[in-house]
């Protein structure tokens, strides 16, 4: 039986707040962009990636979301500034629209 493997990252929740402002971004650009050009997020899916596994084996999700419980549980919320926005790879061929964030948190 061929292994099964699922496509993992590791992500920031937003708040609600934050996923509201960047639908209201997302409503601008989708009435600028001819229709069906976009596979447009959902705003509950609008989320901050940190890193991204890939292909992952089913059978190493619970120890990745053990450790990544575990090493979230030693941090407080904080805040950031978003600004910006850009594209992958380039305008023509935009697979994920980006918000940037200029002012990184402090440790």
């Amino acid at each position: 039986m061929p292994a099964q493997f699922l496509r993992l990252f590791i992500a920031i929740d937003l708040t609600s707040e934050l996923r509201d402002a960047i639908s209201v971004v997302q409503d601008d650009l989708r009435r600028l962009l001819p229709p069906k050009t976009v596979r447009w997020t959902n705003p509950e899916g609008i989320h901050l990636t940190l890193k991204f596994l890939g292909d992952t084996p089913v059978e190493r999700v619970d120890a990745i979301a053990q450790a990544m419980a575990a090493a979230a549980a030693s941090f407080t919320p904080f805040e950031f500034t978003v600004a910006g926005f850009g594209c992958f790879p380039n305008v023509r061929r935009a697979n994920v629209l980006w918000v940037g964030m200029p002012d990184l948190p402090k440790p």
